[in-house]
């Protein structure tokens, strides 16, 4: 049996930005064509937020486990991630 995983808590990462429901959709849209999109240079751009947006939308999207590290991240170093 596998032992039971305790909730991670997290007072930062949003960035000051409150939780935005249409992050979203938005969030997993994108993670799902482009596993990789929260380390691209252009994330802003193909997001169309800010650059501390950017961060907020994936530490939403990853506290509500709506999103998480791809399991093949060896040689991405955890930068994959999947809906």
């Amino acid at each position: 049996m596998a032992a039971k995983q305790r909730p991670r808590g997290s007072f930062s990462g949003h960035e000051t930005f409150h939780f935005r429901y249409t992050w979203l959709t938005k969030t997993i849209a994108a993670v799902i064509e482009t596993p990789n999109i929260f380390s691209l240079d252009d994330a802003m751009v193909e997001l169309g937020v800010g650059k501390n947006m950017v961060k907020s939308m994936r530490h939403w999207a990853s506290a509500l486990g709506l999103i998480e590290e791809a399991e093949n991240n060896e040689s991405t170093k955890g930068k994959d991630l999947c809906p």
